[in-house]
C-alpha cells in the first residue's frame, strides 16, 4: 500500500523568485503485506527528475509521481500535485 501526501494548492512564490519551496503534508511511504516498508521514489512527471519536500518548485503545476517496487516486483504508484502561483498567476 502506497501513502502520498495531499495536493498542495496554491502555494505563492516570494516576490521576484521563479520558484517556491515547498514542504509536503507527510513523506510518501509503502508497505507491502509479505515485505514490509519498501522504498518510494518520487519524481517530477514531465521531466523524470527526482523530487523531494523541501525542495524549489517552479511556478505552475508539478504532477509528482510516486512508486515503490517489491522484489517480485510488484509495483505500486501514486500521484500528487504541487501547485505553485508567481506573481501573475500560474
Amino acid at each position: 500500500m502506497l501513502t502520498l501526501p495531499a495536493n498542495v494548492p496554491g502555494q505563492s512564490v516570494d516576490p521576484g523568485m521563479p520558484t517556491a519551496v515547498v514542504a509536503w503534508s507527510l513523506t510518501p511511504s509503502a508497505n507491502d503485506v509479505v515485505e514490509g516498508t519498501t522504498a518510494v521514489v518520487c519524481t517530477d512527471s514531465s521531466s523524470g527528475q527526482a523530487v523531494t519536500a523541501g525542495a524549489n518548485y517552479p511556478v505552475g503545476v508539478t504532477v509528482v509521481t510516486c512508486t515503490s517496487s517489491d522484489s517480485v516486483p510488484n509495483k505500486s504508484t501514486g500521484q500528487f500535485t504541487i501547485t505553485i502561483i508567481g506573481r501573475w498567476g500560474i
